[in-house]
């Protein structure tokens, strides 16, 4: 019986298949996320955006929200939904029921309708509008915090409130928090405490969100 030396066999077949002329396409198939995550490349994917309010209105620079109820015992307000931010404001108890209008904007559109810029810049900016002079307890309501994509989680961030009176801009409350993972990116609890215990002589303030811990006191 004639016997093959195996390696003069796998030479002369590789050989062959150097000689043909035609090259047999390789078969691809998809790669699904499961497979991704298998292997360690699955891809980040984008948070999902915060859901619209009620009645919400959108343009190009900011989104609003034209009036609210506001109660005596404390608000949970919902923050228009807009560059990636929303979720809702909680704010202290009020001596009346008041309404209040909006704005959520990611830039100082007008600079005339904000505090003046300092050494950091804010992320996030949100207008409010108060139908009278609220005065504010100290007591806040148990509701949900305010999301964003913009939010990493166990980083630090500082919420300012800023009061918009006739002779400029008086600070009102500022607080820092460590923000925690939520379904939108990160999220930020009780930033309507810088309302607690103020009395407001004008109707409008602003409040702002900055990156890193400026102040001591947590919110």
């Amino acid at each position: 019986m004639l016997r093959v030396n195996p390696a003069i066999f796998a030479i002369a077949l590789l050989a062959g298949c150097a000689g043909q002329t035609s090259v047999v396409p390789t078969q691809t198939s998809p790669v699904t996320p499961d497979a991704l995550r298998a292997l360690g490349m699955d891809a980040k994917r984008p948070d999902a955006a915060p859901p619209k309010c009620k009645n919400q209105k959108n343009t190009k620079q900011y989104a609003s929200v034209a009036s609210q109820k506001m109660s005596t015992k404390g608000s949970a307000l919902c923050v228009p939904s807009f560059g990636g931010w929303g979720g809702t404001l909680e704010i202290p108890s009020t001596d009346a029921n008041y309404t209040v209008a909006m704005i959520s904007s990611t830039k100082a559109y007008d600079p005339s309708l904000f505090p003046p810029a300092g050494s950091q810049k804010a992320i996030f900016y949100l207008q409010l509008q108060f139908s009278a002079f609220p005065t504010f307890g100290s007591t806040l309501p148990p509701g949900k915090p305010l999301v964003s994509a913009h939010l990493a989680p166990n980083k630090p961030y500082t919420v300012e409130a800023n009061e918009n009176v006739y002779v400029g801009w008086t600070p009102l409350g500022s607080c820092y928090a460590v923000a925690k993972k939520s379904l939108y990116g990160g999220e930020i609890a009780r930033a309507g405490v810088v309302f607690a215990g103020q009395f407001f002589r004008e109707r409008s303030a602003v409040i702002e969100v900055f990156k890193a811990k400026l102040v001591s006191n947590a919110c």
